[in-house]
This record gives structure tokens, sequence and C-alpha cells, in this order.
């Protein structure tokens, strides 16, 4: 037995499915982005981006999500990817105690968009965050947000886990795919610009360093051109040079930069969840729901 994800125009309690084939590898991402790298606590954006090795592409995504704010219609699909998922739109449970469970998936139904989550995808993107290892990754949820110092993570919930399914367009299916080792690191994964001073990233080194004002994680002329241009006014934000976050750019952060200037930072930190052990989904009853539904 295989399965999709495929919607449903009917309200249900709960819906659970039984394993599918395993199909191919794809790696699933939580791109977080601070407000102000330097104060996890005024909270920032994240989004859901996707690779996989399989050509076909990826049809189908739930997402089981902590800490962040409640993303009940804020959330859109990425470009390209949503002409058949329910006019654009991305489903979101709440599961209580500030887990959410967040849903990308295609009709089978209806003509099927291939390839996302590919290089030779029409909307493959650059890693915003600036890692090599994920470019070319496909944007499958923008628009959320988190508020508080609490580190947006990947979660489990009644023994569910996050999982994908890619597409079979041989048998027009959703297919269960194994986890990708992006690096050295199994997705999905976790993945912020937080000040690497702050202990915020999982691997020492690896966060934003202070002076990269515009978080290209180098420090050069570009961030000294910001710094300058912003010098002595009361400016109060990190891409205007405030890197201390003391509400002015000043004698203190121009040091930063000319401390570091010229100097390379390594990519984001990942932080590693380990392959889930259930491969059951769970999607609970709301207001036009999403299920997933067994398909032979």
């Amino acid at each position: 037995m295989s399965r999709g994800l495929i919607f449903s125009l009917c309200v249900v309690s709960l819906a659970a499915v039984s394993a599918g084939t395993v199909h191919a590898a794809a790696g699933l991402s939580l791109n977080l982005r601070y407000n102000d790298p330097a104060d996890p606590s005024e909270g920032g954006t994240w989004q859901l981006a996707a690779k996989t090795d399989d050509a076909d592409g990826l049809v189908g995504m739930f997402a089981i999500l902590t800490g962040i704010d409640d993303p009940t219609g804020t959330l859109s699909a990425g470009p390209g990817v949503n002409h058949n998922i329910l006019g654009g739109n991305i489903g979101v449970s709440s599961l209580g105690s500030g887990i959410f469970g967040i849903t990308y998936g295609q009709d089978l139904g209806q003509a099927v968009t291939t390839g996302v989550g590919t290089s030779g995808f029409g909307n493959a993107v650059a890693d915003v965050l600036n890692n090599p290892l994920w470019d070319n990754q496909t944007l499958l949820v923008t628009g959320g947000t988190f508020s508080t110092a609490t580190r947006p993570t990947f979660t489990t919930f009644s023994g569910n886990t996050t999982e994908v399914n890619e597409y079979d367009a041989v048998n027009n299916l959703g297919v269960l795919a194994t986890y990708q080792t992006i690096g050295t690191v199994l997705s999905p994964t976790v993945r912020g610009d937080s000040a690497d001073i702050l202990g915020q990233e999982n691997v020492s080194g690896t966060g934003l360093a202070l002076g990269d004002a515009d978080r290209d994680h180098d420090v050069d002329s570009d961030d000294l051109n910001i710094v300058l241009f912003s010098f002595n006014q009361a400016v109060g934000t990190w891409g205007d040079g405030d890197f201390d976050d003391d509400g002015t750019a000043d004698a203190d952060d121009l040091n930063e930069v000319l401390f570091r200037f010229n100097s390379n930072q390594p990519g984001p930190a990942i932080t590693a969840i380990p392959e889930p052990s259930s491969i059951a989904l769970v999607l609970f009853a709301a207001a036009g729901m999403i299920g997933f539904c067994r398909r032979c």
C-alpha cells in the first residue's frame, strides 16, 4: 500500500494512515530569520523549504512545529507550488499546548506540479541562510512568525512525526520519503541566523558574527558602509549596524566590523532532528481540513 497527501473536503476528528512504500530521499528545513540576531527575544520569521533527489519532486508535507506563533491565516504556499492545494492555502491544525500541524499537499486528482524540491524546478532558489548545501531548495510555506526567545523546532505529537511525500508519476501516488543527509546532518533540520555569541546555534561559531550587518556570512566593505551610514544615529536594528542592541550604531559597533573585517563566517548551524520512528500521520479537525488518505 502507498499513500498520498490529498485534500478532503469533509471534516473528521482524526485521520491516520498506515505505512507507505518508501520512495526517495528528501531534505526539509525550518528556516529562521531573527528580527535581531543579537536578541532572540524579539522573535522573527520562519519558512519551510525542501529538497529532494527524486526527479518527480515533492507532493506533500506534514510538519509538526512548536515555538511558533499561531499561524492560522498567516501562511502562504511558496511560488509555483500552490496551483491545486485548496486555492493556495496551507493547512493549519492546532494540536494543543503550542503545537501546530502544518500541511502542504497537492491534490492528486488534479494536474500535479512535478519537480518541486529539485534543482530543475522553476522556482528553485539559493539558500536564504547562505549555506550552499541547501541551494536549489523550494519554498513550500512562508509567512510564519515567532515572538519569543524560544527557538522554534520540529516536535512530535501523540507518537506522530514530521513527514514528506514524494511523487510517483507512474502510478500518480504520493509515497513516503526517507530523510536526506545534507552535509553531515540528517533532516528535518532547524536553521537560523542568530548571533553565534548567544549560544543559539547548535555548532559553535556558525551563527552570524557581530559586524555582519547584511547577513551574508562575511564582514566586508558592505557592512562597513552600513555602519558608517548609520554612525551615531539612533537606529536600533542589526541591519543598520546596531550589533549590541543598544539603540545606536556607534563606535562599539564600528569596532566589531573593523575587528572582523574581511573575515568569512561559515554557514548557519543546522540542528538535527532524529529520523522518525513512526510513519503514522495525524491531522485533527479544522474548518476546511486537509486529510491524509490511503491510496493503493
